[in-house]
């Protein structure tokens, strides 16, 4: 399983590398198990947004609970399937549709935007 790092690694548990100033095999681990973090999250909030079931705490067994979510994520995969595939990727697109990744630094932005630090800005609350 891939977790934050909130939890300790272990044999079964994934967890990112801790600390700042990384080299850039572990900063590069770092940033592909956040995305596919991420990803889990997304499904996981449309698959919650789906079934209404999942909107408030599953008071079933472990068991039952599993077989919900085992039905819900079935169903969920089945509906995906059937629908239409998304539209072609405008020309304006980051990559054109060629699936190449930009890196950030790549981008083409404005200079003063590259400087400015958003930890270091105070809070407007």
């Amino acid at each position: 399983m891939a977790g934050d790092d909130a939890y300790v690694a272990s044999l079964r548990l994934l967890t990112p590398w801790p600390g700042n100033n990384l080299p850039w095999e572990k900063n590069s681990f770092n940033y592909y198990h956040s995305s596919s973090r991420t990803f889990v999250k997304q499904v996981s909030g449309q698959i919650v947004g789906r079934w209404s079931i999942l909107w408030t705490s599953i008071r079933f067994s472990v068991y039952r609970a599993s077989v919900i979510m085992r039905v819900c994520v079935g169903l969920h995969t089945f509906l995906c399937e059937r629908s239409p595939p998304p539209p072609a990727l405008l020309p304006e697109d980051g990559s054109c549709g060629t699936g190449e990744v930009i890196m950030q630094d790549q981008c083409d932005l404005d200079d003063r935007l590259r400087v400015r630090r958003r930890d270091r800005e105070p809070c407007p609350l």
